[in-house]
């Protein structure tokens, strides 16, 4: 028999498995609210019965009664039933769901006598269980039906499962094997020093004696051997990078679930309809960074559902769906992460802002007034500022956002926000993602070497004078038939004076959809690093993401590319419309995915991939895209059904769609234009570089044509 220490262990381990079950519960039931047709209902209740009973069966077996006793019933009242689930019913659910969790909880902690009775929830169970469903009325008029009681005596086993095996690690033990991934790609850094330091001996000998024979010899041994231990390391170092991935990250997706429910709370409670779908789910993140986020995103989602969206009515009359849409977007490049939550509602109120600002005191009417419109939406992130003049239960006064705002900042991010009047708010996070190395590209000016991202890397060449063109306040560079904006870094940075332009290396790059071009004095190898966040001290400084250790255990600062782009281009940094330079790939090939993302992202995309047709009509119903680039031969949907689907799409007439396909013959083409296809290009042509240009001569065409 287990001792109650035993016992007590085992109550605290079961804590996480019912929050987790809880939560996939929670998910189900919310799907059931509004199922897409009657298979995904059906998959909906099958996946809750099987997480209630797994969830009453471990109650039973560690005599948590009270919780067996609601997963019971819970597990009753979607058993064998079909279709959706009524509000009421959705509510209840989660209120009981709500009720298991915290009950767990407390008897993990050991405080369960002080929790509230269960009976009055068991009773309102009871007696939605005796209410027949809208389906079962006349089968109700003949049989009356009897409330669902457990059986009595002790309850059933639970099923028998396949063992778990799952570890716990704690994040300390993950922190420091991340911690030996950093130092083993430090000293394969080393290494490399080493073995270039003998290539350049080896080719400074002469041979001639004897001696000098054998030593070359000798060190053309080590220097294949430290070719071989680099190699190695590089190889161990990014398996243990894969291995510290797979324990310390989460998909996006999980914490998704829980906006879900706040989104549902939120319009429940302002008597308002809302959706929320999300587009980059499947990104990992290191699970700290999400768990610190899901407070700020649940402030998002709540604060968008009740400032941001109208009521059904109002929506209506403006024209609108009486669901308002929230999205959730996710991007990450390189070691950013990037979060959106944004609406369709009516967007920020500009002139209740600017009144609050000056009645506040946080500015005169005369620096309001002189704000421009993006500067002005930044003041809805200080402490309190709410243009609300009565507080709201769900949103109080304005808290909520500057809290946002601090957590962001706290690690190590950014926040600003976008508003069109009439149509929408986004809110846009930047965080460093923590996780993992990315590639560096360390650039030296005058005696200071920092790093970009290869990421947002073009091109490095050498520019001559002739290519530089002046203007009176700017210098610009022809690249590839476009005028780029132009400033040698080491200006920028005040590590020294700007150089005078003549023969100088050149550093073509991109953040989003604009361009730039730095002069430098000199690019090294690229490296794998792990970026590091700011030290609290030097947070502020924008220029920065972060540092990295170099072999040696020199810092490199990482330059941020968005504050380059801006300063570059001589403007404060803006946020980019929302849609803007954004393309879906579509093909079931991984290999032509990868290879048409690489492409298009080097030319300033945003790119998102699906890998059949039914995904990408998926992504298309949630977010929009300003092309689509999808493949002529998939399974199940090809890419002519794919683009005569997206055309019937609404709003889909307008989307630009491209079919690739390694066929060549004339009859394909005229399909794909047949089909709707704007245009058609061989895998061939694709190889050669046309897809950006193609892509982006298709936007141009569609949006000359509206």
């Amino acid at each position: 028999m287990p001792t109650e220490a035993d016992l007590q262990r085992l109550v605290s381990n079961f804590a996480s498995e019912a929050k987790a079950l809880c939560e996939k519960a929670a998910r189900e039931v919310l799907a059931l609210e509004r199922p897409e047709h009657a298979a995904a209902a059906r998959r909906a209740r099958d996946d809750l019965v099987r997480h209630l009973h797994t969830l009453k069966g471990s109650a039973a077996t560690l005599g948590l009664t009270d919780v067996k006793e609601i997963a019971h019933r819970l597990e009753a009242l979607v058993e064998g039933g079909e279709g959706p689930l009524d509000a009421g019913a959705v509510d209840l659910f989660l209120r009981a769901l709500d009720s298991s969790l915290v009950r767990v909880r407390a008897h993990a902690s050991g405080d369960a006598a002080a929790l509230p009775p269960v009976e009055p929830l068991l009773e309102s169970l009871d007696q939605l269980l005796s209410t027949p469903a809208p389906g079962d009325a006349d089968a109700a008029a003949e049989v009356t039906p009897t409330p669902a009681r457990p059986p009595a005596g002790p309850a059933p086993a639970p099923a028998v499962e396949p063992e778990d095996e799952s570890w716990r690690v704690s994040h300390g033990h993950v922190a420091s094997l991340s911690g030996v991934s950093d130092r083993l790609r430090e000293l394969r850094l080393r290494v490399i020093d080493r073995r270039r330091e003998a290539r350049v001996q080896l080719e400074a000998m002469e041979v001639r004696p004897p001696s000098v024979v054998e030593v070359r010899a000798l060190l053309e041994r080590v220097e294949s051997v430290l070719t071989t231990v680099a190699d190695d390391a590089e190889v161990v170092a990014g398996d243990l990078d894969d291995a510290l991935k797979s324990i310390s990250t989460l998909p996006i997706s999980t914490a998704l679930e829980t906006l879900q429910r706040a989104a549902r709370d939120a319009a429940r409670a302002t008597g308002k309809e809302a959706q929320l779908s999300a587009v980059g789910g499947e990104l990992m993140v290191d699970r700290r960074l999400l768990d610190e986020l899901r407070g700020p995103l649940i402030h998002l989602v709540r604060n968008a559902v009740d400032h941001g969206l109208e009521p059904p009515h109002a929506r209506e009359r403006a024209g609108k769906a009486r669901v308002g849409a929230l999205v959730i977007r996710a991007e990450l490049r390189g070691n950013q992460l990037t979060l959106e939550v944004g609406d369709d509602g009516g967007g920020l109120d500009h002139r209740a802002i600017r009144a609050t600002a000056v009645q506040r005191g946080l500015l005169g009417a005369a620096e309001v007034e002189a704000l421009s419109p993006e500067t002005l939406e930044q003041l809805i992130f200080r402490p309190g500022f709410s243009t609300r003049k009565d507080a709201s239960d769900l949103s109080g006064r304005g808290v909520g956002l500057d809290v946002v705002a601090t957590q962001v900042r706290r690690l190590g991010g950014t926040v600003a926000v976008k508003s069109v009047a009439g149509q929408g708010t986004q809110i846009r996070l930047v965080l460093p993602s923590r996780t993992g190395s990315a590639p560096v590209l360390p650039l030296a000016v005058g005696d200071a070497l920092v790093g970009l991202p290869v990421v947002s890397v073009e091109t490095v060449s050498r520019v001559q004078p002739r290519h530089v063109h002046r203007t009176a306040r700017a210098l610009h560079v022809e690249v590839e038939g476009q005028m780029v904006p132009l400033q040698d870094l080491g200006g920028l940075l005040k590590v020294r004076h700007p150089v005078v332009l003549e023969e100088q290396t050149l550093v073509v790059a991109r953040h989003l959809s604009t361009r730039f071009a730095l002069v430098v004095d000199e690019v090294r190898e690229h490296q794998d690093l792990s970026i590091r966040v700011l030290p609290e001290e030097v947070r502020s400084l924008a220029a920065y993401q972060g540092l990295a250790v170099l072999a040696g255990g020199a810092l490199l600062p990482v330059l941020e590319p968005a504050w380059v782009a801006a300063a570059v281009a001589g403007r404060e940094m803006a946020m980019p419309e929302a849609g803007e330079g954004r393309a879906l790939v579509v093909d079931d090939s991984l290999t032509a995915r990868a290879f048409h993302r690489a492409i298009l992202e080097a030319a300033g995309y945003q790119v998102h991939l699906a890998a059949s047709g039914a995904q990408a009509l998926e992504h298309l119903r949630r977010a929009r895209y300003d092309a689509v680039i999808c493949d002529l031969a998939m399974a199940e949907m090809d890419g002519l059904q794919l683009t005569r689907a997206v055309r019937e799409l609404h709003g889909g007439a307008t989307v630009p769609v491209l079919v690739v396909s390694a066929h060549e013959e004339e009859a394909a083409r005229a399909r794909a234009l047949q089909a709707g296809a704007d245009a058609f290009l061989t895998k061939r042509e694709c190889a050669t570089g046309r897809l950006p240009a193609e892509v982006a001569a298709a936007i141009a065409r569609r949006r000359g044509a509206a």
